[in-house]
């Protein structure tokens, strides 16, 4: 099986953070799916997605949603986020805003440990995905 790292650092909670900084950002500046169709098109009332489906330690899916607006159809929705994601896959991101997304992934993971919730979840996190509690420390 591929593991998911480059050296010491899992590439796995970096690509979850990407995809929530460059696609489903609503609650910051406006990322480009959630901008797209909620606020550009207006043809969705939300646009979200999440990493992990239906789990975190092996292969998995990544999936995406949004809620239409009223006269707008599942298919149209369907379409749009498709168009955003082949968008996604032939444009670079900046050196700024790989700069941002890993400074937010470390922030994040920071914050995460800030309660004995938050830590115990971490922690069990990093034995189950990566074998290693220890690595929780380590990133």
């Amino acid at each position: 099986m591929l593991k998911a790292t480059t050296g010491r650092i899992s590439a796995i909670p970096m690509m979850q953070s990407m995809m929530r900084s460059l696609i489903l950002s609503p609650t910051d500046a406006p990322a480009a799916l959630y901008r797209s169709l909620v606020r550009d098109k207006k043809i969705a009332l939300f646009a979200g997605g999440q990493s992990g489906f239906p789990g975190n330690k092996y292969p998995n899916l990544y999936l995406f949603y949004a809620v239409p607006t009223q006269g707008n159809t599942p298919e149209t929705l369907a379409s749009a986020i498709h168009e955003e994601i082949e968008k996604l896959k032939t444009t670079d991101i900046s050196d700024d805003e790989l700069r941002m997304i890993k400074t937010r992934a470390k922030a994040d993971l920071i914050r995460g440990l800030g309660d004995n919730e938050g830590l115990a979840q971490q922690l069990c996190t990093f034995q189950g995905e990566m074998g290693d509690w220890e690595r929780t420390i380590q990133e």
